[in-house]
């Protein structure tokens, strides 16, 4: 805390000095007074409020350097922005110089850069690097006490000087992690429960299955081993993107929906669109949509021969839609549906395979993909990771971009991910 009270106070010193200094070179660029000291006094409120925005003050910004310094421009460039909105709506442009507001805001950018890199360097090295202080009790590798000789064998005899000593040994730590017996854990609970810390007690049997949280099932607790990456609400949020987004694409894209699928007819025999098996949301197997692009006898249904650059299976009309990812459009229907969403994941072949491996067998987190709904477009596409998986390496690569986005989402997210689509849609690897 008193490290953020020094972020703050190094903070208010760079912003009075920049708008003092920036007064100074006004007056002498326009021969006039400028208010400076005016100037800091209206925004530093803004420059708080667009702070606590941006996390500026937050504890990442005292050891973080790189994320102090982006905190701290975005803080500067929203409270500029929000105090000429505040001036232009109350009429008072006149009093301020564009000359001096700019030169406050690129002084108060460098200067808060240069005492954030200091005062960052600083606290990283007094905190060690880490925000919270831990101590680490073990009773299994040794006797069971604490500073120099307090028993613990039994919680309910413990006088209050014993309890003072342990009080003590914890001193003002932020964080108390137990390494003892499965039996002594109750016993651990009890002595830390008044001590106003973060207890914690370490369950090595838990290693191979990461526990989220503690619950409960009626009277018996419950240890919470995997959740959706999206709550209630964002997936709400999620759907009606969806559905909107669809839904306004399909009535746009009527007329190129029309003419494809007359190319595609007058090509080759055949149905104009190809249904494949594909795993979608929770391992469930749904058909996917998309414009037939090879020859009606030779589709691959289960998805064990990937389509290669020179695949005789692939018709002139399909090669082009392939290419340009038209083939993909009837997916629209699929996001409509349900099954599908505009981002996410992109779903495979019951049997699609990475150097003739199952894509679970190169990686079992393969099946972690599939919490939530496949998508169009995804994270992975937009980064290279798309084609024929002739390696291992290909299947891994499109696996940590999914899991990272399954991690990560935002709906800002997926705006950001379908703008990049748009730079991928003609790719190498589409064929």
């Amino acid at each position: 805390m008193q490290l953020i009270l020094a972020l703050v106070g190094s903070d208010i010193l760079a912003l009075l000095m920049a708008c003092i200094v920036a007064a100074i070179l006004s007056q002498a660029q326009l021969g006039s007074h400028s208010p400076g000291p005016m100037l800091a006094l209206a925004i530093l409120p803004l420059y708080g409020l667009s702070g606590f925005v941006f996390r500026a003050f937050s504890g990442e910004a005292l050891i973080a350097r790189l994320a102090s310094v982006r905190a701290a421009i975005f803080s500067v460039a929203g409270a500029t922005a929000l105090l000429v909105m505040v001036m232009y709506a109350v009429g008072t442009t006149e009093h301020l110089s564009p000359f001096q507001l700019a030169s406050s805001a690129a002084l108060a950018t460098l200067f808060l850069i240069m005492s954030r890199l200091c005062l960052t360097r600083y606290a990283a090295h007094l905190l060690d690097g880490e925000l919270y202080s831990a101590i680490h009790i073990n009773e299994v590798d040794g006797p069971p006490t604490i500073a120099g000789g307090l028993p613990l064998a039994n919680p309910e005899a413990l006088s209050p000087d014993e309890y003072q000593m342990l009080a003590r040994f914890i001193g003002r730590a932020d964080r108390v992690v137990v390494r003892c017996l499965p039996e002594r854990r109750a016993d651990w609970a009890h002595m830390l429960q008044g001590m106003n810390v973060h207890a914690e007690v370490i369950a090595s049997e838990f290693a191979g299955s990461p526990v989220l949280a503690v619950g409960a099932y009626k009277a018996d607790p419950t240890l919470v081993i995997a959740r959706g990456p999206l709550d209630l609400t964002d997936r709400i949020i999620k759907r009606l993107f969806d559905i909107g987004f669809s839904v306004a694409a399909i009535i746009a894209l009527l007329p190129l929906f029309s003419l494809i699928a007359l190319a595609v007819k007058l090509s080759s025999p055949g149905p104009v669109l190809f249904l494949q098996p594909r795993i979608g949301r929770q391992n469930r197997v749904f058909n996917i949509y998309k414009f037939r692009s090879m020859r009606a006898l030779s589709g691959d249904l289960d998805g064990a021969r990937s389509a290669s650059r020179d695949d005789d299976r692939i018709t002139p009309v399909g090669r082009l839609l392939r290419r340009t990812s038209l083939d993909e459009l009837p997916q629209l229907f699929n996001v409509l549906l349900g099954d599908m969403s505009i981002v996410g994941p992109r779903p495979h072949a019951l049997y699609s395979r990475a150097r003739n491996k199952l894509f679970w067998e190169v990686d079992q987190r393969y099946w972690h993909r599939h919490a939530c709904k496949p998508g169009i477009t995804g994270l992975a596409q937009v980064r290279g990771h798309r084609g024929a998986t002739h390696r291992e390496q290909d299947l891994t690569d499109r696996l940590f971009s999914d899991l990272e986005y399954l991690n990560k989402w935002s709906i800002w997210l997926d705006l950001g991910i379908l703008l990049r689509t748009t730079a991928v849609l003609v790719h190498r690897n589409a064929f």
